[in-house]
């Protein structure tokens, strides 16, 4: 946010058309342009009015909306990872404390070599918390910069970006938000210059209010007390951010207000969902969702034991049979017995209950797994995923190799002379070896017995 208020700074003190800031943010400005366009022709298909009016006020709005949903997955990346870096702190603080004191630089290089391999193990990527603001701050930018241009588009008719020609922009220009221009700033007014101020004061207000509501509730309800030095920093960021970014809220246009006020209630929304679904492990709101949890799984429970003991009594079982079978599959299991029911009165009926009995833990497992009251296993890593694909592969290509005196595996050395002519009477009788194949082994061999009897000779 901090970054946001430096660049909206330095778009104000840019001329209205022409420098860096237009030419860096060009790009930015053609497609927002376009898309405000296409979302004014859409609500007007829809049956909302043309020319100026509400219709540009609510492009902005949707245009807000729009954004938002475009990020969500980043925005869902960010959580993941923000819950990923509270879960492995512990370890972190372990490498921390095994370097302590260390400061050469092999030292630091292998602090963040294990750093990173931990990120990587957990999936953790730091900077996940920055995507979504480096989305939105082009945007936001370019939404200033096309408002601020909009009278001189307005006023030339050969001008245009984007979508906007000399008649659109003069109707975004004379489209009001309770009768203040969109275009207004709070120094530079073409209508009432009260009312202008008036409602500015209103909006930055709300903005900043929502804006130190929402980090208040999330300090309070969604951050883990164990990481003090997070909690001093949200601290002074609930306090500092909103008086920080209210200022820049008197140099800008009303649409951007519209546009910042829109953000930060569905921001805020958003972390209301945040807080319910996926909050930060070890807060208040987590243990809220755990409790929340246990009583799901608790009802969940007793259902499926219920429908389980009904199943059990239409078969004839009670529980101790099921345990009873279930031994038996065990002691069969050790032995290497295949069917430990098959001599039984009732074995069908065993068989059948030991199975529901397994397939009833497989649902609470799940289930309990699904509410995270269990830990799931964890996902192989992407490298080891790739070597065990590799291995498979390899295992399949060995396979399918067909066994052959050629292509087989050389035979191990230091075979005694028996174990030579047991292996040899083996592939005689499989028709491995053809008689020329015989007659030349027996050649080597007597060959290699004279060159034994000579050496001992000598």
């Amino acid at each position: 946010m901090m970054l946001s208020t430096q660049l909206l700074a330095a778009a104000a003190n840019q001329p209205t058309s022409g420098g860096w800031y237009d030419t860096v943010l060009y790009p930015f400005k053609w497609v927002t342009a376009w898309v405000l366009v296409g979302i004014h022709k859409g609500l007007t298909v829809l049956g909302l009015p043309e020319g100026p009016g509400v219709t540009w006020v609510l492009s902005i709005v949707v245009l807000t909306i729009f954004v938002r949903l475009l990020i969500i997955p980043l925005f869902i990346k960010q959580i993941k990872s923000t819950r990923g870096m509270s879960a492995i702190q512990p370890q972190i603080k372990k490498i921390q404390e095994k370097y302590k004191g260390r400061n050469d630089q092999v030292s630091k290089q292998q602090m963040s070599q294990e750093t990173m391999a931990l990120y990587k193990e957990y999936g953790v990527n730091p900077m996940a918390s920055c995507f979504p603001l480096l989305i939105q701050l082009p945007i936001l930018a370019a939404l200033y910069r096309v408002l601020w241009q909009m009278p001189l588009i307005a006023k030339n008719p050969g001008a245009h970006i984007g979508g906007f020609d000399s008649q659109l922009a003069s109707e975004m220009d004379k489209s009001t938000v309770f009768g203040v221009y969109l275009s207004d700033t709070f120094n530079n007014s073409a209508s009432n210059p009260t009312t202008t101020k008036t409602l500015i004061i209103v909006a930055v207000v709300l903005y900043a209010g929502l804006m130190f509501f929402q980090q208040f509730i999330n300090m309070r309800r969604n951050m883990n007390a164990s990481n003090p030095q997070q909690m001093r920093m949200m601290k002074m960021m609930v306090y500092v951010m909103p008086l920080m970014t209210a200022w820049f809220g008197f140099i800008v246009q009303i649409g951007v207000l519209v546009y910042l006020v829109v953000t930060m209630v569905v921001s805020f929304i958003q972390q209301l969902f945040v807080m319910h679904y996926l909050p930060t492990p070890g807060s208040p709101a987590h243990d809220a969702q755990m409790r929340r949890h246990q009583e799901k799984y608790d009802k969940f429970k007793e259902e499926t034991l219920a429908e389980y003991n009904q199943k059990l009594s239409e078969m004839g079982l009670s529980g101790d049979d099921v345990a009873k079978g279930m031994r038996l599959e065990v002691k069969a299991n050790r032995k290497g017995d295949e069917d430990p029911f098959s001599g039984l009165e009732n074995g069908e009926q065993l068989r059948e209950g030991v199975a529901l009995h397994k397939e009833t833990q497989d649902r609470l497992h799940k289930k309990a797994q699904d509410l995270e009251l269990e830990e799931k296993p964890k996902k192989p890593l992407k490298q080891s995923r790739m070597m065990a694909a590799l291995q498979k592969k390899a295992e399949e290509q060995q396979a399918a190799i067909k066994p052959s005196t050629r292509n087989a595996q050389a035979q191990p050395k230091r075979l005694t002379r028996a174990q030579r002519d047991a292996q040899a009477k083996r592939r005689r009788q499989a028709g491995q070896l053809s008689e020329q194949e015989k007659a030349k082994r027996r050649q080597a061999r007597r060959k290699n017995n004279a060159n034994k009897n000579r050496g001992k000779n000598r």
